[in-house]
């Protein structure tokens, strides 16, 4: 992939009119991100451009997710939000017609001039001469940042104990997948001890050993979606959750649906 292939607009309607309301999209994304918590998928909400094109890339990716973070935090939901994962991966790298800022969203020119100089190409993203670069943006001029640990913080959330989840967002409570009979057997009894405790909820598989060949733990590995897919030139691709195991396939499907 080049440079001319990036510049090649997306087959996408622009019709501002369809687009959800800031409310109505922060609604929408909260619920998905939930059903996303049981997924093997995961979010690339914030992951930069040359990391999917594997162009190669150092920490300037990470000045990229630091932009993406801070548009969540000021309009309430990521700048390239879809429900499908492949159709955001192709947003992020045809950032130049996506990013947009919804107009009953109230930033600051200074908000809106850090967030797009995060959100660009490599050679021209804030950052990547060093952190000074930002720490010297004007979106920070009230931030001291050689007395930024005495500084007192602007808002101290009250809490009662390490399990206080007040301060946390109310979500509508989700069943769980059910577990299959795999996971009833005597390995779920052996995490008995204190340092098994931060590994409760987390599973391991050898692939090799239950499907018995390399072949098989390999066509099952997560890849990224091939570089045709993300230019919008090869097959649509979508996720399929396979039995008990919750084995992601890329199953290839004519047509490149697109969803605003």
């Amino acid at each position: 992939m080049d440079d001319e292939n990036l510049a090649e607009p997306m087959d996408i309607d622009d019709n501002r009119s369809s687009w959800k309301s800031p409310s109505e999209q922060l609604h929408h994304w909260q619920m998905n991100r939930r059903k996303l918590a049981f997924s093997t998928v995961g979010t690339p909400d914030y992951i930069a451009p040359e990391v999917l094109l594997k162009k190669g890339y150092g920490m300037e990716c990470d000045w990229w997710s630091l932009g993406a973070i801070m548009y969540e935090m000021l309009v309430g939901y990521p700048p390239f939000y879809s429900d499908d994962p492949i159709t955001t991966c192709r947003k992020i790298v045809h950032w130049k017609n996506h990013l947009k800022f919804p107009e009953d969203a109230k930033l600051t020119i200074e908000a809106k001039d850090l967030i797009c100089r995060l959100l660009c190409d490599v050679e021209h993203r804030l950052g990547t001469g060093g952190a000074y670069q930002i720490k010297a943006h004007p979106w920070f001029k009230d931030v001291v940042w050689d007395r930024l640990y005495e500084m007192e913080a602007a808002f101290k959330p009250e809490v009662n104990g390490e399990l206080d989840t007040q301060n946390f967002m109310k979500f509508d409570e989700l069943d769980p997948p059910i577990p299959g009979k795999r996971g009833s057997g005597p390995s779920r009894k052996m995490l008995l001890t204190p340092k098994d405790l931060s590994f409760v909820g987390y599973t391991y598989k050898n692939f090799d050993a239950v499907k018995g060949g390399l072949h098989d733990a390999q066509r099952l590995s997560m890849k990224q979606p091939p570089i045709d897919v993300l230019n919008g030139t090869g097959g649509d691709y979508t996720t399929e959750l396979i039995g008990n195991d919750a084995e992601m396939q890329m199953v290839a499907v004519s047509g490149d649906p697109m969803l605003p």
